[in-house]
């Protein structure tokens, strides 16, 4: 079922615009494929046909806030894995418009998905990154270069089987205290996820299984607590927070994250 679900989403093609995508961004936070979403040329689907342990996945994370916010110090990361249709795109009954209901039940989580922890069939796959592409013409490094940040966790089944969370901090020193616009788009972090025991006599199984990924929550944290700032949902008011990890070949143009979500309005 959720194979098929998948392929309806990747049919509806792209429903959001470059201009739109590129318009003044919300509070939020956005999520993508290779490229920060800002730019333009991230993808919300990555397909991948599970046939070599060589190469890696990169996902991008970035923000934006509706507010100048002096002294940033760093960002507080939340990434949810999940084999099923997140709780926010899960179906709403017409007598309950607008009430997000429990997402269906997916699978156990692979063991393809699962880093990092002792004795983990991948620990060492997943890495994070914090330097931003050069290349970024929208996204700003919020940090200028000066940030160090480090994986806090990866937490199997934090919200029942077929999940994980990710966690992740970056920060600057005192002396890199950074003041940040409202209207910009900053780019916060890169997730590696390396093809290593994909194939071959060790590999893990489960890379071919359709996952949803959405960036939960950046803390966009000061010296000072009160001043933190909490961002969540996406930064273009639709579907920038979530992506999927769909093995299955798609279409070469654009799928949007709000197609799939749409089937379950």
């Amino acid at each position: 079922m959720r194979r098929t679900l998948l392929a309806v989403g990747f049919a509806l093609g792209a429903l959001v615009t470059a201009a739109v995508a590129n318009a003044q961004p919300l509070a939020g936070v956005a999520l993508r494929w290779n490229h920060c979403f800002g730019e333009g040329t991230g993808l919300v689907s990555r397909a991948f046909a599970c046939d070599t342990n060589a190469g890696f996945e990169e996902l991008i994370g970035s923000f934006a806030i509706n507010e100048d916010i002096p002294n940033v110090s760093g960002n507080e990361i939340v990434v949810d894995v999940s084999t099923s249709i997140p709780y926010c795109c899960a179906p709403r009954p017409n007598s309950l418009v607008g009430v997000a209901m429990p997402p269906p039940a997916g699978g156990p989580l692979p063991e393809w998905w699962k880093f990092r922890n002792p004795g983990t069939c991948r620990q060492t796959a997943l890495t994070a990154v914090f330097a931003a592409d050069p290349a970024n013409t929208v996204c700003q490094d919020w940090a200028m270069g000066q940030q160090i940040g480090a994986l806090g966790a990866y937490n199997i089944e934090f919200s029942g089987p077929g999940t994980a969370r990710i966690i992740a901090v970056v920060a600057v020193p005192m002396t890199g205290l950074q003041t940040l616009s409202a209207g910009s788009e900053y780019y916060s972090f890169t997730l590696r996820i390396s093809h290593a025991r994909t194939v071959g006599t060790d590999a893990c199984g489960g890379c071919s299984m359709p996952m949803y990924l959405v960036l939960r929550s950046i803390r966009v944290t000061t010296p000072v607590l009160a001043n933190d700032v909490w961002l969540l949902g996406p930064l273009n008011g639709f579907d920038s927070d979530g992506v999927i990890w769909s093995p299955a070949p798609v279409p070469t143009r654009s799928t949007t994250w709000g197609a799939v979500k749409a089937l379950f309005r």
